[in-house]
Order: structure tokens, then C-alpha cells, then sequence
């Protein structure tokens, strides 16, 4: 009985180990995605970062965003879409919102921010062009 206990651990085992190996040996043979110089990417295995974190960006935008140039009350709302370089510059800013001048502002606030560099989003390892967006609202009253 104990001879058959003990085959029967050594066969679990075995099994174990040798299921484990297809699997690394699967991410192994995975190929890398290929990467163009000249495209603008919506995904990437390791996301732009602004350089302290998003609750850092958060900050720096709401000190650079001048609410008197608002007019009006209510809930304002933007998108703000921008690309993120491989050198960690941004480029090609856009919002999209409900009213024009908060829109305005919104960009006015984020180029503002230009001087500060991201770390680009990567892909294979490689820095890459990304496309990055942000909602922001303010509620007016």
C-alpha cells in the first residue's frame, strides 16, 4: 500500500513539473509584437507615467488651470486627449467637452505643464508613441 501511495506521488509530481515547463516554454516561444517608428499607440505593456504619478499630474493641472476665465455655472466637462513621445514630450493636445472656454483652458493648463517630462509608455522593453486621455470635471454653482 505504501509503495503505491508513493508511485502515485511520484507520478503527480512529475506530471506537475512537466506541465509547468509547457507553460514557460509557451511564454518562450511567444513572439514579440512588432513595433513602427510611426505609429501612435492606444495600448502598451507598461503605460505612460507622469513623473510623481497621476495624483501628482492631478495637482499640477488643477495649479495651472485658472477657473476665472470660466463663465457660466453647472457641470463642465472635458476629455483631454494627448500623445505622449518616446522622448517623453506631449504633443497634439485636444478637448473635448461641453463648453468652449473650459475646453480652451483645459488645453492652456496641460501645455502649460510642458516642461515636464513623462515616462513613455513601452512596448517590448522600447519607448513608443502613446496616446493618452484624461476626463475632467468641475461643478460650478
Amino acid at each position: 500500500m505504501m509503495i503505491k501511495g508513493l508511485r502515485l506521488l511520484m507520478i503527480l509530481m512529475f506530471s506537475f513539473v512537466f506541465s509547468q515547463e509547457e507553460r514557460i516554454q509557451a511564454q518562450i516561444d511567444k513572439p514579440q509584437r512588432e513595433i513602427s517608428k510611426d505609429s501612435i499607440y492606444t495600448m502598451t505593456e507598461q503605460g505612460a507615467e507622469f513623473p510623481g504619478g497621476l495624483d501628482k499630474f492631478r495637482q499640477e493641472f488643477s495649479k495651472n488651470f485658472d477657473i476665472s476665465v470660466i463663465k457660466g455655472k453647472g457641470l463642465f466637462s472635458c476629455e483631454l486627449t494627448f500623445v505622449i513621445l518616446e522622448n517623453g514630450q506631449i504633443i497634439n493636445v485636444e478637448a473635448k467637452g461641453n463648453d468652449r472656454s473650459f475646453n480652451a483652458e483645459a488645453i492652456r493648463a496641460l501645455n502649460s505643464m510642458k516642461n515636464k517630462v513623462w515616462k513613455p509608455g513601452k512596448i517590448n522593453g522600447e519607448p513608443v508613441k502613446s496616446r493618452y486621455k484624461i476626463p475632467f470635471k468641475i461643478n460650478f454653482e
